[in-house]
């Protein structure tokens, strides 16, 4: 939990800090993905938990997710993605940068799910501009983009960039008083008021439903696969607006449709794997 002090002070050095007023926002970005995605793997491995506990965790999770989606950025977001042109230059765009903040958060060494928390910041943000300018002006979209970055390395990263530090990144002469504008006008606009569960959260949750009878290797094929499909779907706004738990769990039903994911599954594990979810889930 990230009060308005805290990410105002997390965010931006003292004297962007200035600059920034938070009003009474308060933030509670899920903290599971400050861990690098390889030890995120290690944990998933090394300490399972009963079916009873994953239920449990999975059913708050879901909750979790329903809550920030009835928010109206949220809303704007779905609406938006679903009338949205496929011609859009914005999609152009948007494509090269989330498959670039992935280059970014390797070399930093950090967690590639912040550039889900990230590519969200930035769509919901976008969407709630009904000036349209994000979708028509390369230079504005970068700088949005940019803050998107900076926000998400701050509450969920392990290294602490400065602004001056993104904007050494920017090929459009993006400044640090942009990012610092920015974020003001993210913090204000977006809700901040729900935990942001991505899809490689959910397919940890999924996969911990597995039975028993599954072996160690196939896990591993399905984890794998799964992970990399929500990575993917990442770079395609077509699923901005779906929610992560679907995103997850057609991820899975992708990962277990694969020649590798299917050679050591029953029929009756996948049907009490999908009758779990589903009875969980609803999806």
């Amino acid at each position: 939990l990230i009060d308005s002090d805290q990410l105002r002070d997390t965010a931006f050095s003292t004297t962007e800090a200035n600059a920034v007023d938070t009003g009474q926002t308060r933030v509670k970005l899920n903290m599971e993905a400050t861990a690098s995605q390889q030890t995120q793997r290690s944990r998933m491995r090394s300490r399972p938990m009963n079916h009873s506990d994953a239920e449990g965790r999975l059913v708050t999770m879901t909750e979790e997710e329903k809550l920030a989606r009835r928010c109206i950025d949220h809303a704007t977001l779905r609406a938006v993605q679903q009338s949205r042109s496929k011609s859009s230059s914005n999609l152009v765009w948007r494509s090269k940068v989330a498959q670039w903040f992935y280059d970014v958060v390797d070399q930093l060494g950090e967690s590639r799910d912040i550039v889900f928390i990230a590519m969200n910041i930035v769509d919901r943000f976008c969407a709630m501009h009904t000036s349209m300018q994000y979708s028509r002006n390369e230079k504005a979209y970068e700088a949005a983009a940019m803050t998107g970055l900076f926000l998400a390395l701050k509450l969920c990263g392990r290294r602490k960039l400065s602004a001056s530090e993104v904007t050494r990144m920017s090929q459009h002469g993006t400044v640090t008083d942009e990012i610092v504008n920015m974020g003001k006008a993210m913090i204000g606009l977006l809700s901040w008021d729900h935990k942001l569960v991505t899809p490689f959260n959910f397919v940890q949750a999924f996969l911990r439903l597995l039975p028993e009878t599954v072996n160690d290797a196939t896990k591993r094929v399905l984890h794998d696969t799964a992970s990399f499909l929500t990575e993917a779907s990442v770079c395609d706004s077509f699923f901005s607006g779906i929610a992560s738990s679907e995103v997850a769990y057609a991820a899975i039903l992708n990962a277990i449709g694969s020649d590798e994911g299917t050679s050591q599954l029953e029929s009756v594990d996948l049907s009490s794997f999908h009758t779990l979810i589903r009875d969980t889930t609803s999806l």
